[in-house]
């Protein structure tokens, strides 16, 4: 089968939300899998749909894979690339790509496309003492540098105050498995990014206009 005439409903990466697909190329396959364990032996017949669609809005194209029987639910569908709930910031481009903390930033962009919520937390965390160790060394322990991230003037009291709970919860996904939801990495990530662009990205965005300013006769 080539395509559907009916438009698709499905997330749109680009504009990060649900929006009206297009298909371009659709296929549908069968397949039958034998359970016998544990009870009575039967049969369970599977379908197994691919679908090429093309987002009416940014015309963005990806493929949906889903899957479902007659006697189970749908499962929620897989998407190529995955779906991301959030976009990685603009500003990344500004930052040096050698730079840990940019491929830090994108591995743990990678982590949530694939929907992981443990592993970006845990990032996260790695990140803030990367940054503060390239800006003031390795004082001895992550208080002491985050002392001397504060003293030398990276980060306000107030920042410092809403770092801890970051760097806490950092240590209660890699140590105790407490669970992390979307809207809490969300706030987490929030954070983080604000500290990052102002150390790493507003120097270089006022850079490029200060030297336009006419000084003062």
């Amino acid at each position: 089968m080539k395509n559907r005439d009916d438009l698709v409903s499905a997330f749109c990466n680009n504009c990060c939300r649900e929006t009206n697909h297009d298909s371009l190329y659709y296929e549908e396959s069968k397949s039958i899998q034998y359970e016998g364990e544990g009870g009575a032996p039967f049969d369970i017949n599977w379908i197994h749909t691919l679908d090429l669609i093309k987002c009416r809005g940014c015309e963005e194209v990806s493929l949906m894979r889903k899957t479902y029987s007659d006697d189970f639910s749908d499962f929620d569908p897989t998407y190529y690339p995955p779906r991301k709930f959030r976009k990685e910031p603009r500003w990344l481009i500004l930052l040096d790509f050698e730079n840990p903390i940019n491929k830090l930033i994108k591995e743990i962009y990678i982590a949530i496309g694939n929907n992981s919520v443990y592993l970006p937390t845990m990032g996260i965390r790695s990140l803030i003492e990367h940054i503060m160790i390239e800006k003031v060394g390795d004082n001895g322990s992550f208080k002491d540098n985050l002392n001397q991230f504060e003293k030398q003037g990276f980060i306000s009291p107030i920042q410092r105050k809403v770092i801890k709970p970051i760097i806490e919860m950092g240590h209660a996904v890699t140590h105790r498995s407490v669970e992390v939801s979307n809207e809490e990495l969300i706030s987490i990530l929030d954070v983080t990014e604000n500290i990052i662009e102002s150390i790493y990205i507003n120097e270089k965005k006022i850079n490029r206009f200060i030297n336009k300013i006419p000084k003062r006769k």
